[in-house]
């Protein structure tokens, strides 16, 4: 039994090592039986038992009266070493304790024994051994028709444990000659069963092993799980698996040294050791825990990592190690001494240190080619390959999705796929699992990583070009690949794709590209490159105050969520003014060289598509009636939605709110309507003649060459613009203007610059030039320019001046026609807005719902 002095330590440091239910114990008959939550296994923390009962005790398997005989092994091997707590001299115990300073709670809690003196193996595998002879007695009489003990079912032969169970005593009796005080590691399976012993002798390097199962190692340490109560510690959600014993008892030793010093209470990590890079048991540390995180010994000879790269072909994992050459976490531990606060700091760096190392592909592909090959129930076939897949994504990163669409974010590579059948990186992620497109199975899988985004993925926006944190006054500027610039009005950092919760997604289609942070640049070359390359035309406004709208309107394409309403960059002009070009210049520089305008077609679906799935959009020659263009121009400008049919359904809509910048392109418009020209930034050109023609493929090649320093030029102006935005934060605007959302962007920009009146003046000729866009080709503005030319002033009635008008129309043979007053009234009332840019009107009542108008050329 156990001495009154350990009966007193038990007492003292006694905690409890999982939340699970206090239950009597079947030996003792003491209410201190703590069961573990998951009931996998149950120990006795009473200091006169000890017992400890793992899931075997109730298990049906062959080998279930050897677990138990296990059990009672350990039992009797811990008695020993806790008998030892106050000898004298060298033992096991003063090893532990004094020499590699594991804490003594550590040692009472851990599944560590001793070898007793004079141990014998014979007596206590006597009755197990009797037991399986009995019953190979009883299925012979059976055979021979008499009465007797019916055959238990069992993966084994009674035969076959009977002689595993010699086996295993001839190596356990083989084992134990001459180790008496030795010190004893028991290891575990995954359902708690005790699996194998290691012997260490104390004080030495000689060690012995006893392994009586081939295909089982087991682990050390899962006696401590699950984590303790303080959840804030770094490995709350993993698995910590060492090489050797003293790593994994070290940092539990440490643990409750640091929960010690903080005042918390006492508890432990979920750690364990394979006992040997050859000994890992990497089925049983999957089973335990999906996600392991690896600490290996760091050696000169790289042997340590065989750890981890052992594991690679089986699951992905994370690792980490010390920083010093021939060390392991035990050694880096003890460094620091009786100083635990720097060394759970210390510890601490080293979790935050670990690397990624996911499992290859092509062992995941060979476990689902064996999968499919072993035959069954299509069904069945198909949900275990998903779910194989599925635990496998896990490992390499996270699912989201944005309320409509689902995705997948790779960690390592830092790169967002969405998951859909035309996206060519999903394909290609798809494929490395060793399923096609082409086969069945493709299309289960797909619903199934969907369904798993919808349910456990995380919710958020994801972006394409650059995301605006208008709170914080930062754009996020995406590089096409896996970076992201982060802008700030104080510094511009180069960071992950992902960074502050803000995710871009990657096409195959662009390119990325690398901005300098310290250009000094003496002229634009943006530009250079793009902005003068188109050729203005001189009307209302010069070609250069053109220049600098189309500016403006470049730059708020990186400022979108404070961007409602979209002006939408109109390009007007002959065939050769370069209209196309512009359009396809901006896009080369910011999604590289496979960028392309859109053609505009008769399907509306395909204008959807693109202004859903895009940051910039060019609509290119957009001159033929289409009765559904200016509706999906209004809606593009106003930030609203467009209803596009759910994948794999027939009739489902999901609305997708349209975030997408867009150009358009024509010869002769046909978007004239008020809403839609209200919103229009008209860029009017000329056409080139041969002495300044340039050919595009030149214009294309002198931007891609330069697009990395363009865009060095651009990051730069950004944070200007995000410093403006900031220092003129609540400053009140002068004027009003269409396109409010624009004009205030603009002003924040032009009152940091001290152009504030520059830009007015430029508003003020923009509406003007937006209503001569509405009234083009419109009858009743030719008509009232004639008719006020006499009648300035003069006060008329809807219903007279439609009768003038008609008057007028058939003089001058202008095709105009109104069937009644009231339609010829809605038109005017809507065009008043556009009209009062050129005219004075007036209103006013004359009774009976009766209203007299005047309009009066304005002076300007």
């Amino acid at each position: 039994m156990i001495s009154s002095v350990s009966n007193i330590f038990y007492q003292e440091h006694r905690i409890t090592t999982a939340p699970g239910k206090r239950d009597r114990c079947p030996l003792c008959k003491q209410n201190s039986f703590l069961i573990k939550a998951d009931d996998t296994f149950g120990r006795c923390f009473n200091p006169d038992c000890g017992k400890f009962i793992s899931s075997a005790s109730s298990d049906e398997d062959a080998h279930s009266g050897f677990y138990k005989l296990m059990e009672e092994i350990f039992s009797d091997f811990h008695h020993a070493l806790l008998r030892q707590k106050n000898d004298s001299g060298k033992t096991a115990y003063s090893y532990l304790v004094k020499e590699r300073k594991i804490h003594p709670l550590v040692v009472c809690n851990a599944l560590l024994g001793s070898v007793p003196d004079g141990y014998d193996v014979q007596l206590k595998f006597a009755k197990l051994i009797e037991q399986a002879e009995s019953l190979i007695a009883a299925e012979t009489d059976a055979r021979k028709g008499k009465p007797g003990r019916p055959k238990k079912p069992a993966t084994l032969s009674s035969q076959e444990y009977l002689g595993f169970l010699y086996e295993a005593k001839e190596k356990l009796q083989k084992c134990l000659e001459g180790l008496e005080g030795w010190l004893c590691f028991f290891y575990m399976d995954a359902k708690y069963r005790i699996v194998a012993i290691h012997f260490r002798e104390p004080y030495t390097k000689n060690f012995l092993h006893f392994k009586p199962f081939k295909d089982s190692a087991g682990l050390f340490g899962l006696e401590l799980f699950p984590p303790s109560i303080i959840e804030s510690h770094p490995a709350q959600n993993h698995l910590i698996v060492t090489e050797g014993e003293f790593n994994s008892l070290q940092l539990q030793s440490l643990f409750l040294n640091h929960c010690r010093e903080i005042g918390e209470k006492k508890g432990y990590l979920s750690v364990c050791a394979v006992g040997g890079v050859n000994n890992a048991d990497y089925q049983a540390i999957q089973q335990v825990n999906p996600n392991p995180v690896f600490c290996y010994d760091n050696d000169e000879s790289c042997i340590g990592y065989t750890l981890v790269s052992k594991a690679q072909p089986i699951m992905g994992v994370t690792a980490f190690t010390t920083p010093e050459t021939d060390s392991d976490l035990d050694s880096f531990i003890t460094a620091f001494g009786e100083d635990y606060e720097s060394a759970w700091e210390a510890f601490e760096k080293l979790w935050a240190a670990r690397k990624t190392i996911q499992r290859t592909f092509d062992s995941v592909a060979t476990e689902i080619f064996g999968i499919r090959m072993a035959g069954g129930k299509q069904f069945e076939i198909n949900k275990r390959v998903a779910q194989v897949i599925i635990n496998d994504l896990r490992t390499r990163g996270k699912f989201y999705h944005d309320g409509q669409e689902t995705y997948f974010f790779i960690e390592v590579e830092k790169k967002l796929v969405k998951i859909d059948p035309d996206e060519t990186d999903f394909n290609i992620l798809i494929a490395k699992y060793g399923i096609n497109r082409s086969e069945q199975i493709y299309k289960y899988v797909i619903e199934e990583l969907r369904i798993e985004a919808f349910d456990r993925g995380t919710e958020s926006e994801i972006y394409l070009l650059a995301h605006y944190d208008s709170h914080n006054f930062t754009v996020y500027l995406f590089n096409q690949e896996n970076q992201v610039y982060r802008i700030s009005p104080e510094k511009i950092e180069l960071v992950d794709n992902g960074t502050d919760g803000v995710l871009f997604l990657s096409t195959s289609e662009a390119s990325p590209f690398s901005a300098s942070l310290s250009l000094d640049a003496t002229s634009s070359v943006l530009d250079k490159y793009i902005i003068s390359k188109a050729n203005f035309s001189l009307s209302l406004l010069t070609p250069g105050e053109r220049r600098i709208l189309l500016t403006l309107w470049f730059y708020s394409l990186f400022f979108e969520s404070i961007f409602p309403t979209k002006p939408i960059l109109a390009f007007i002009g002959p065939k050769g003014s370069g209209k196309s070009t512009i359009q396809r210049l901006i896009g080369l520089l910011l999604t590289g060289e496979n960028f392309d305008v859109t053609p505009l077609t008769d399907d509306s679906k395909d204008f959807d598509a693109a202004v859903t799935n895009s940051h910039f959009v060019a609509i290119d020659n957009a001159d033929s009636k289409c009765r559904w263009l200016n509706d999906r121009l209004a809606v593009v400008a106003t930030g609203g939605t467009i209803k596009r049919r759910e994948y794999y359904t027939t009739n489902k809509l999901v609305d997708f709110r349209v975030r997408s910048f867009l150009s358009i392109t024509s010869r002769t418009p046909e978007f004239h309507r008020d809403d839609v020209a209200d919103r229009l930034l008209i860029m009017k050109l000329n056409r080139f003649d041969q002495s300044n023609f340039v050919s595009e493929k030149k214009l294309k090649d002198g931007l891609l060459f330069n697009r990395d320093k363009i865009m060095s030029e651009v990051v730069q102006h950004i944070q200007e613009i995000v410093q403006a935005l900031k220092d003129m934060k609540g400053k009140p605007l002068v004027g009003s203007f269409r396109m409010a959302d624009f004009y205030e962007f603009s002003y924040r920009i032009a009152l940091r610059a001290g152009i504030e009146g520059k830009l007015c003046n430029i508003f003020e000729k923009l509406g003007r030039e937006q209503s001569l866009f509405t009234l083009e080709n419109e009858p009743i503005f030719e008509l009232l320019r004639i008719w006020v030319l006499t009648n300035a002033a003069r006060e008329v009635t809807n219903p007279e001046l439609l009768e003038e008008f008609k008057k007028l129309a058939e003089e001058r043979r202008i095709n105009f026609y109104y069937p009644n007053p009231n339609s010829f009234g809605q038109r005017m009332s809507h065009l008043r807005p556009n009209l009062e840019d050129f005219y004075d009107i007036t209103e006013r009542s004359i009774g009976g719902n009766r209203k007299v108008y005047s309009y009066k050329p304005k002076r300007r």
